[in-house]
C-alpha cells in the first residue's frame, strides 16, 4: 500500500495550481506547513498535520482554524516551534513525512520569491533521497528532483518540454545520454559549467547514466498548463 505524502508549504503557491494538482494526484497524507494554512482554509484542504513556528501565517486565520479543530477537524495534530531554531519549517515537515513511513514526498509552495529558502529546500531534498525516498518540489513551471543512478525517462510523462541535469555536490563522471537532443558518451559533467541546461527528449524514451555523482533534475516549461 502506497504512503504518499504531500507538503504544502508557504513559498508562491496559485490556488488555481493546487485545486489542479490535487485533482490529478492522489496523497494518503497531508501536511501543512505555517503560512500555507491561509490558503488550506481558503480552499477547504484537508490535511493530517500543521506544523511551523506559525510566523507567517495571520493569527487571525491561526485562530480560526484552531476554534474550528475542536468541532471539525480533531484529529489534525499541531506541532508548534519556536522561532529560533536550526531548521525550516519545511525542513520539520519533511522529518516528519519521513518518521511517518512516507514512500513518496511531494512539496508545493517551495519556490518563490525567496531565494534563500528555494536553495535550502533543494538541500533537504538530499534527507529523502539518502533514505530511498522519491521525494519532488513541483511549481507551475518546474519538476525539481535528485537522481544518483542511471534513469530512463518518458517523454509522455515529462512536466515540460525541457529537462535539465545539473551537478550538485561535485562532479558527475562518466555520463552517457540517449534519446536526448544533445546526446553524450562518457562526458564529465563538472560543478561551475552549464554543460546540462535545457535539453530535451526528441526521442520516446531516453536514459541517462553514469558512473559517479549526483545531479538535481529539473523538467520545465516555460508556460502554464
Amino acid at each position: 500500500m502506497k504512503n504518499r505524502c504531500l507538503i504544502v508549504t508557504g513559498g508562491t503557491l496559485r490556488e488555481e495550481f493546487l485545486t489542479d494538482f490535487l485533482r490529478e494526484h492522489v496523497f494518503e497524507k497531508v501536511i501543512c506547513v505555517d503560512g500555507a494554512l491561509a490558503l488550506a482554509e481558503k480552499l477547504d484542504l484537508s490535511f493530517d498535520y500543521l506544523v511551523g513556528d506559525f510566523d507567517s501565517v495571520d493569527k487571525k486565520v491561526l485562530d480560526g482554524f484552531l476554534e474550528r479543530r475542536k468541532k471539525e477537524q480533531p484529529s489534525v495534530e499541531i506541532r508548534q516551534f519556536q522561532a529560533e531554531k536550526d531548521d525550516t519549517d519545511t525542513d520539520i515537515a519533511i522529518n516528519l513525512a519521513l518518521s511517518k513511513g512516507a514512500d513518496e514526498i511531494t512539496l508545493l509552495g517551495a519556490t518563490g520569491t525567496r531565494i534563500d529558502h528555494l536553495l535550502g529546500n533543494l538541500h533537504i531534498l538530499l534527507k529523502p533521497l539518502k533514505a530511498g525516498v522519491p521525494a519532488f518540489i513541483y511549481d507551475e513551471y518546474n519538476k525539481i528532483y535528485f537522481i544518483e543512478k542511471e534513469t530512463r525517462f518518458c517523454k509522455r510523462e515529462l512536466y515540460g518540454p525541457y529537462i535539465s541535469f545539473i551537478p550538485f555536490g561535485g562532479d558527475v563522471l562518466g555520463v552517457t545520454q540517449t534519446g536526448f537532443k544533445y546526446e553524450t558518451h562518457e562526458i564529465d559533467f563538472c560543478m561551475g559549467e552549464s554543460l546540462g541546461i535545457s535539453n530535451e527528449l526528441v526521442a520516446e524514451e531516453g536514459n541517462i547514466s553514469f558512473k559517479q555523482g549526483r545531479f538535481i533534475v529539473i523538467e520545465a516549461r516555460d508556460t502554464r498548463v
